[in-house]
């Protein structure tokens, strides 16, 4: 591929992991269509395992890798079940294997609050994204995800 090719790639990618982070916020499924494939994964195991954590966090999308556009969806939705949240990519690292494939890892913040829980908490995690791209027809897609946190820290509210 040549520089500007490159650069439109890693544009697109940065575009398609901001699109992420906003489907996640706002439970978007039409716009989860827009990101993953029919086959894509997405590996969260782990990412609310804290000891301390209370039942709200749902281990709907923590306990096992989600597999499919249809997977994903209902084990976001069951994870984030009566929250609010704020997800943040940055640093974004973007390399690009050919015109097809690209591979990237974000530095990764978000904060939930689950208020409508008999245990209203609120939980605030520090970790990266680990990601893996294909390009299919013009357009670039995650294929598989994998979430790893470095920190998470749980408050009663």
């Amino acid at each position: 591929m040549d520089d500007v090719s490159v650069l439109m790639a890693r544009s697109e990618i940065e575009a398609l992991m901001a699109r992420y982070f906003r489907a996640v916020d706002t439970r978007d499924r039409p716009l989860f269509e827009t990101i993953f494939l029919p086959d894509s994964t997405c590996d969260y195991r782990g990412a609310a395992s804290d000891p301390s954590a209370v039942a709200t966090v749902a281990d709907a999308a923590t306990d096992r890798v989600l597999e499919g556009l249809t997977d994903i969806v209902a084990g976001l939705r069951a994870a984030l079940e009566g929250s609010v949240s704020a997800h943040q990519g940055t640093n974004s690292e973007i390399i690009i294997a050919d015109a097809g494939t690209a591979r990237g890892i974000w530095a990764m913040q978000d904060w939930v609050w689950w208020t409508k829980t008999a245990e209203p908490t609120r939980m605030r995690g520090f970790g990266h994204y680990h990601n893996d791209f294909v390009c299919k027809g013009d357009r670039w897609w995650i294929s598989a995800l994998r979430l790893t946190r470095l920190r998470v820290e749980l408050d009663r509210l």
